[in-house]
């Protein structure tokens, strides 16, 4: 049985500092396939957190079910990252790295200022872009190949990880981010193979031979 790292309503945790999740108020979901164990899920998601995963999942499988891919049932008990899961957590990722690349391009700014450097603006573009996309690139390839889990997917509840449920070693990881790049640039085509493949693997996916897995399998139970 998973734990929560919560106190009881009484202020008491147990003996080892946590209680179950069941008594934390937190739906108890299948464990993933052992093929799986080495991604430990945890009960500490928000409220909010949580309404926006099953929100997802229930995406995920009425996506697949329009295409007469799987039954609602088998929708939602997979452990795989959907379409619409994956989506929103590239919505968030991308929020953030667009933040990332407007701090860079105002630190260039301020950098050829400082330096009394003047830069033509198409210049200061390319050099901002270029860093941006180097640090973002960098940042991808580290958070895959350690914990496997940007923020966005951290709030959607994924997590990328080899057959075996390990993290990709930085080789991978960066075969991944190549492959990514090419599945994102024409339309997002290279995302379509999630509807359809039984472990919702993308173009980078079977390039670096990765899964994207829930934390908590299934969004939530099956109905």
């Amino acid at each position: 049985m998973r734990i929560a790292s919560v106190e009881r309503p009484d202020g008491s945790p147990n003996a080892n500092g946590h209680i179950p999740c069941a008594e934390a108020g937190v739906v108890e979901q299948d464990p993933l396939p052992l093929a799986y164990s080495g991604v430990r899920p945890t009960c500490s998601s928000s409220a909010a957190s949580t309404s926006v995963r099953r929100a997802a999942a229930r995406l995920d499988a009425a996506l697949e079910r329009v295409i007469g891919r799987r039954s609602a049932e088998d929708a939602a008990a997979s452990p795989y990252g959907g379409l619409a899961s994956r989506g929103a957590a590239l919505f968030l990722d991308a929020v953030l790295t667009n933040g990332a690349l407007l701090v860079t391009a105002a630190l260039v700014g301020a950098a050829g200022s400082l330096l009394d450097v003047s830069l033509n603006g198409w210049v200061q573009a390319a050099l901002a872009g270029s860093l941006g996309t180097v640090l973002i690139g960098g940042y991808l390839v580290l958070i895959w190949s350690t914990v496997g889990q940007t923020p966005g997917m951290r709030v959607l509840g994924l997590r990328v990880t080899d057959g075996a449920g390990r993290v990709l070693g930085a080789g991978r990881s960066l075969l991944r981010l190549a492959a990514s790049v090419v599945a994102i640039a024409p339309l997002f085509l290279g995302m379509v193979p999630v509807l359809f493949d039984r472990r919702r693997r993308a173009l980078q996916d079977f390039v670096a031979r990765s899964v994207v897995v829930r934390d908590e399998p299934g969004g939530e139970p099956a109905q």
